[in-house]
């Protein structure tokens, strides 16, 4: 069999889950546990009264896997959707600026709902984390900006092909099967950033559905049925429909790069391209004095921030979240952009709403150069006394400007308590989280 480009990725993806994991990558993955954990709380929790509905239509307590958050379990493919939907939906969770695309929600999911089905180590599931996140966030750089500007929802399409990887790794399954995992998951991977627009309350379906084909393509590729032999990169293949360039180079970054070492992790309750803007806004609103009155405010961001999130109407709270017009107007108000600033009441204050209609926001040529090197954004607020202005490249969760430990702990402690779980239980899983290679069934019963 000739070499592709598909069997050359897969063969890069095989050696790099046979690497010993570093103690550095180790305590890299519990972080993204960690974050992973505090999202998919407080997203189930938010939706409690919506998705256990459809969770309930399968008798789920004749499954094995949790619904984390509750204490139900369900079936493996229930379980990975609801998981990773609830994890994505307030807009917390991890991701990549050069990958813009967020792989611990579907990729985690996936290998928790795996674990519970499957027996597998401690070991093997950390290992399938890393693999996952790693082969996501290769393919992911690899088709940007082309496939987001095509339409494609990253996390939705590559994660469902990285996630199946790491599932693969995670279950020691061979590498002559890995081909056939690789097109099924190419086959399933969808997403369109369509389901962004408007009113609509179901972009995090694309993550459900990643984390739920990953597991579908692993479980079927043991009917042991041939695949393309390229997948990927064929004449009808997964590169060549969904973006228009690929930068073939970052399917093949050396092993000591390491992908998740690049991903950010959100103090912000929005999209990632308006947390420049938040934080400016934020720094802006420390200088103001009590007699100031804000009387116009121009926000100047990269290109591909625009498009999608410059809305100023707003229908519910995924819109807020996507509207970085709004999440600045929230930061000066509110002085917070938590996920309560993005519930109904706080969207829909008359004195919020003031701010709001003296926002205009505008693309930039030259900050659109230094992207995605960097993601940047300019506030300049007007008052009754003077102007403030204010630049940020590196938001806060960037790899150059990361949550400390205990930045990220004290995310994960609202988040948790905020879900309705006690601060000794948010403190055991942490501790048992610390130590998952040696409290592994402990983590499974906690969650």
């Amino acid at each position: 069999m000739s070499e592709t480009i598909t069997s050359r990725f897969i063969e890069s993806i095989w050696d790099f889950s046979k690497q010993d994991i570093p103690e550095n990558i180790n305590k890299e993955i519990k972080r993204c546990i960690i974050d992973y954990i505090a999202c998919t709380n407080i997203g189930q929790f938010l939706l409690r009264n919506v998705t256990t509905k459809y969770a309930d239509l399968f008798n789920n307590n004749n499954g094995n896997c949790s619904i984390i958050g509750t204490e139900k379990k369900s079936n493996i493919f229930t379980a990975s959707l609801l998981n990773a939907f609830h994890c994505h939906y307030v807009e917390l969770d991890d991701g990549s600026r050069y990958a813009m695309t967020h792989p611990g929600s579907p990729v985690i999911s996936a290998l928790i709902a795996v674990a519970q089905d499957r027996k597998m180590s401690a070991e093997d599931f950390l290992r399938g984390i890393l693999v996952g996140y790693e082969a996501t966030l290769r393919l992911a750089k690899a088709v940007q900006p082309g496939h987001k500007l095509s339409g494609f929802h990253a996390t939705g399409t590559c994660a469902t092909i990285g996630a199946a990887l790491g599932i693969a790794s995670a279950l020691n399954i061979p590498k002559e099967q890995w081909n056939s995992i690789v097109s099924i998951a190419s086959a399933e991977a969808s997403g369109p950033l369509q389901m962004l627009d408007d009113q609509s309350e179901l972009k995090q379906y694309n993550v459900g559905h990643a984390s739920l084909e990953a597991v579908n393509s692993v479980y079927f590729s043991n009917t042991l049925l041939n695949g393309p032999t390229d997948s990927l990169g064929g004449q009808r293949g997964f590169f060549k429909t969904q973006c228009k360039e690929i930068h073939e180079q970052c399917l093949f970054t050396p092993f000591e790069s390491y992908e998740i070492l690049g991903i950010y992790r959100k103090p912000y309750a929005s999209c990632r391209h308006a947390h420049s803007a938040i934080e400016a806004a934020l720094n802006i609103r420390k200088e103001l004095e009590i007699n100031e009155i804000i009387e116009s405010v121009k926000i100047k961001i990269y290109t591909l921030a625009t498009k999608g999130h410059d809305h100023k109407e707003l229908k519910g709270s995924g819109s807020a979240r996507e509207s970085i017009p709004y999440s600045v107007a929230a930061a000066l108000y509110y002085g917070a952009a938590d996920y309560e600033q993005y519930d109904e009441k706080h969207i829909n204050n008359s004195n919020l709403q003031e701010i709001l209609k003296k926002i205009t926001i505008e693309d930039d040529s030259e900050l659109s150069l230094h992207v995605p090197e960097k993601r940047p954004a300019v506030v300049e607020v007007k008052t009754n006394l003077k102007t403030h202005v204010n630049r940020v490249d590196y938001p806060l969760g960037e790899p150059e400007n990361p949550l400390s430990d205990l930045q990220l702990i004290n995310k994960y402690m609202s988040l948790m308590t905020s879900s309705g779980k006690s601060k000794e239980d948010s403190e055991k899983l942490l501790e048992i989280i610390d130590k998952i290679e040696e409290r592994y069934d402990e983590f499974f019963l906690l969650i």
